[in-house]
């Protein structure tokens, strides 16, 4: 069995955020060129006057988020100008905001054959909480979007011949 993608440094390149379209089937996000998760805690202060002055901490309340930056694309095509129907456009992105659409999102390489071995993603429900698209003159018009927690995100072992994911070509 060869190495994990995760195994080592990970190529930025080969990690990236996917949306769950069906159970154990994801599709990348959209057309996207950067991405990012962020897994943040409340602390609360419990400070009392018996501690002498040092700050003591509890812990509260867990949060995450990730985001991506994209080029906008509004027919689901590849370089070529080929239809590519299996992956998320732009204007998927929009409907997921415009109808409160709770999403399953992973932060994955995606390797699941028998040849990249068994890697992992971070696996949880979010919302589309903002989403927006520039367009610059003489520029590729991109766009910007963040997803917010609606619950926990797991740390999960992806299974080779049952998670798919699909990349755009």
């Amino acid at each position: 069995m060869s190495t994990p993608k995760t195994k080592g440094a990970v190529h930025s390149n080969a990690i990236g955020i996917f949306r769950e379209t069906s159970e154990n089937t994801f599709q990348v996000v959209a057309y996207s060129t950067s991405g990012s998760v962020e897994l943040t805690r409340e602390t609360i202060d419990a400070t009392t006057k018996d501690n002498d002055g040092a700050n003591v901490k509890i812990m509260g309340g867990q949060s995450w988020s990730m985001s991506a930056d994209g080029v906008v694309n509004y027919v689901a095509q590849n370089q070529a100008g080929s239809d590519v129907n299996d992956v998320q456009d732009s204007l998927d992105l929009f409907d997921a905001w415009a109808n409160k659409e709770e999403l399953t999102l992973a932060w994955t390489t995606g390797a699941s054959s028998a040849s990249d071995g068994s890697d992992y993603m971070y696996k949880g429900k979010a919302f589309l909480s903002s989403y927006s698209e520039t367009a610059g003159v003489n520029d590729v018009a991109t766009y910007s979007c963040t997803f917010e927690s609606s619950g926990d995100i797991a740390k999960v072992q992806i299974t080779n011949g049952t998670d798919t994911f699909t990349l755009v070509d």
